[in-house]
């Protein structure tokens, strides 16, 4: 019968330098938090912070939808606005609250769906 191997360890859990960075993270999580927003922006929307920060800026903190402010909090935190896109174009159509974000991807940005619904909703409004 063949012996098994034995098990070897990825130098990036033991180098000193990956190790010393790992626990800078670990002591200061603002940092980490903002390299992921940065390169999680960049890579989901192709916008930088900045851009986001200004169509935040130019909506006033408020959905593009509704008009509100986020409302929804996550760990404590009120959630960031959704970054609204194109799933096809992949352009940015603006900011979303979270309820409004939900809402759209539920009816499938489907225009027909939307505007069926709203016209049930004046119908059957209370």
């Amino acid at each position: 019968m063949p012996r098994k191997p034995k098990r070897r360890y990825h130098a990036r859990y033991y180098d000193p330098g990956r190790v010393a960075l790992r626990n800078y993270y670990k002591e200061h999580p603002e940092v980490l938090a903002a390299i992921n927003r940065k390169s999680g922006l960049r890579w989901r929307y192709g916008i930088t912070p900045e851009q986001y920060d200004e169509l935040f800026a130019k909506q006033r903190g408020l959905c593009a939808s509704c008009h509100r402010p986020e409302c929804i909090k996550r760990q404590g935190r009120v959630m960031r606005l959704a970054v609204d896109h194109g799933h096809t174009t992949r352009t940015v159509r603006g900011l979303l609250c979270c309820k409004c974000n939900r809402a759209l991807g539920l009816l499938e940005e489907d225009i027909l769906r939307i505007r069926a619904l709203a016209d049930y909703m004046e119908h059957h409004h209370a």
